[in-house]
């Protein structure tokens, strides 16, 4: 994946906050920014390398067929879901805390963190469904080298639902 695409897709993951954003009338430049700083400083290469892990996990691993123990569909998606894990969605909802009070907010760390730790907890609970379904699509449907870009829609509408968990959990 080049650099142009990555940093495209990066930049697409703060876009579903951005939606929840104006959905509930709330828009934050900060929160924005925030978001976007997270996208392009760990989204854009965590979510590739574990997506090309997932492919290529092998256990067992059989001298004759080695496709034969890898991941399967049900494999590969709970593999994603176990990514996009409640501390995740935590580290995600910390970014949005952070972007709302600004980085004055620092001085309640402890609070931010553990709110964002529940929170993320929540929202992983209640998006299960949609989290299963959405990430079985973009694991056994599309190829790999899609795979970066099906999440990051995914991400955008995971982004809405845990923005909307945000405000009313």
């Amino acid at each position: 994946m080049n650099i142009k695409t990555r940093l495209g897709t990066a930049l697409i993951y703060p876009a579903g906050d951005l939606i929840a954003q104006f959905i509930l009338q709330e828009f934050s430049l900060y929160r924005t920014l925030s978001l976007t700083f997270l996208a392009l400083a760990f989204y854009q290469w965590e979510v590739p390398m574990w997506f090309k892990m997932l492919d290529k996990f092998v256990f067992l691993k059989d001298k004759k067929n080695s496709d034969s123990h890898k991941l399967n569909w049900l494999g590969r998606t709970i593999g994603a879901i176990i990514y996009f894990n409640p501390l995740w969605i935590a580290r995600h909802m910390f970014f949005i805390s952070l972007g709302k009070v600004g980085y004055s907010g620092l001085a309640n760390l402890n609070e931010l963190l553990l709110n964002s730790l529940i929170l993320g907890g929540k929202s992983f609970l209640i998006n299960l469904p949609i989290s299963f379904i959405g990430n079985f699509i973009v694991q056994v449907k599309l190829k790999l080298e899609h795979r970066f870009l099906g999440s990051v829609i995914l991400t955008n509408i995971m982004a809405i639902c845990y923005a909307i968990a945000y405000r009313f959990l």
